[in-house]
């Protein structure tokens, strides 16, 4: 029995009804080290300066958990993407505790419990110590791969060549022009995807995908069943926060560094345009001081969520 596209969130619809709910929140671009640099130190892409891959953010410019530290709070993240690695990017180098799960990869299935079990671990250590904790999910993203029982709520019976593997879904989104060059002239620093450490090659032998009707529904379908996998984990951290006694004493945000085109403008997955729903994503807000119920129509930019935070 297949469930409808609605239901994929019922935890984060329930907790969103408590908070206030931004309806339309964009990120500043469309992928994730530029989008995460903007949100941790309230600058514009072209202000801080990490534009692509070889870039890093440099020294001089302030990032939200120094302006935190400097306040007097306590610092802590979780990330488990190479481009929120420290060492590499800098964007989380002021964070005082700091967790990056190696050995996360871009095919996992399962949710990321270690990231809550270690977001619990050290929210039970503060003892009244105010914390703040920036906590780095990677379940809906591609690879679109979920644990079985969540792939049977929304997947639908299909034959098909469509996997929800981020390699297949770039093959279905490369420009013409960029990969006639790399296939006549490669070059190792513009044919590519991905990180220097972890990518994958635009070259000659690069098979170009395309997705019919029933393809492109059911990556939809693998991409509902991550929404769900991810909205059963926050439900069980709201659960720990709540046995805590947390869940009403801390402000909560939620939101996202892009969203996903799923051939709404001829590509799949993002990075490659700034269309809408590549921009666009949640942002919830749940806590003390902040009203209930309340839904925000007017266009809003994570670039403002540094400040916001620290007001």
């Amino acid at each position: 029995q297949m469930c409808i596209r609605d239901s994929t969130s019922p935890v984060l619809d329930e907790f969103a009804a408590k908070g206030v709910v931004f309806e339309d929140a964009s990120a500043t671009t469309g992928w994730t080290l530029p989008s995460h640099a903007s949100m941790l130190t309230g600058l514009f892409p072209l202000r801080h300066g990490v534009i692509t891959g070889a870039n890093a953010l440099s020294e001089e410019v302030p990032t939200l958990a120094g302006w935190f530290n400097g306040a007097g709070w306590d610092t802590a993240a979780i990330v488990n993407v190479l481009w929120l690695k420290r060492e590499r990017y800098g964007l989380t180098r002021d964070f005082e505790k700091y967790l990056f799960i190696a050995e996360a990869d871009y095919r996992r299935r399962g949710p990321s419990s270690w990231a809550t079990d270690q977001a619990m671990e050290w929210l039970r250590d503060q003892q009244g110590r105010s914390l703040f904790l920036f906590l780095h999910y990677y379940d809906v993203h591609a690879d679109y791969a979920s644990l079985p029982e969540y792939e049977r709520l929304f997947v639908s019976p299909y034959e098909g060549e469509a996997d929800g593997t981020g390699w297949q879904l770039a093959r279905a989104s490369l420009d013409e022009d960029y990969l006639e060059m790399c296939r006549k002239n490669y070059d190792p620093d513009k044919c590519r995807i991905g990180t220097p450490e972890e990518h994958l090659v635009i070259d000659e032998s690069t098979e170009v995908i395309s997705y019919d009707a029933d393809d492109l529904q059911h990556i939809e379908e693998l991409y509902d069943a991550g929404i769900r996998q991810l909205d059963n984990e926050l439900g069980r951290f709201f659960s720990l926060l709540a046995g805590e006694k947390l869940l009403d004493e801390a402000l909560i945000v939620i939101t996202s560094d892009h969203g996903e085109e799923f051939m709404d403008h001829g590509r799949m997955d993002h990075f490659l345009t700034m269309y809408q729903e590549v921009l666009r994503g949640p942002l919830i807000l749940r806590g003390p001081g902040v009203p209930k119920g309340l839904r925000i129509e007017a266009p809003v930019s994570l670039v403002d969520l540094a400040p916001t935070l620290l007001s």
